[in-house]
């Protein structure tokens, strides 16, 4: 006998994107295929993916960058898949977790959220 459930909207998967930056062509293919796989592994729906080859400039400054705040203010994205977080927030250690931590936050205030596949240790 089932239970009475109150009439609930179907469960849908969340749309994201992802996003690198790299200057190697090489390892753009890699990396998209890594974190493309890490969303998929959360069942989440890939819906286009960034690249941007110069991660030196500035985050704003990058036109892949640019599409992916686009897609998430037209909510056709709720999220955005990184391969790791220097990717967004440069490799400087501290400054790069800081300056993660706000960019994440930043996209929690618009109901986005950033997920990084690959982490590394801070020794590494």
């Amino acid at each position: 006998m089932p239970l009475n459930q109150p009439d609930r909207p179907p469960v849908r998967r969340v749309p994201v994107a992802v996003y690198i930056a790299t200057s190697s062509e090489a390892a753009t293919l890699i990396l998209t295929g890594h974190a493309r796989a890490f969303a998929e592994a959360r069942d989440w729906t890939v819906t286009f993916t960034m690249v941007d080859d110069d991660p030196t400039r500035p985050l704003d400054q990058r036109p892949g960058w640019q599409a992916i705040i686009d897609a998430l203010n037209a909510r056709t994205i709720h999220g955005v898949a990184i391969w790791t977080r220097d990717m967004v927030a440069g490799s400087q250690a501290s400054r790069g977790i800081e300056a993660y931590d706000r960019l994440a936050a930043a996209l929690g205030d618009r109901g986005g959220f950033l997920a990084v596949a690959h982490t590394t240790a801070p020794d590494h």
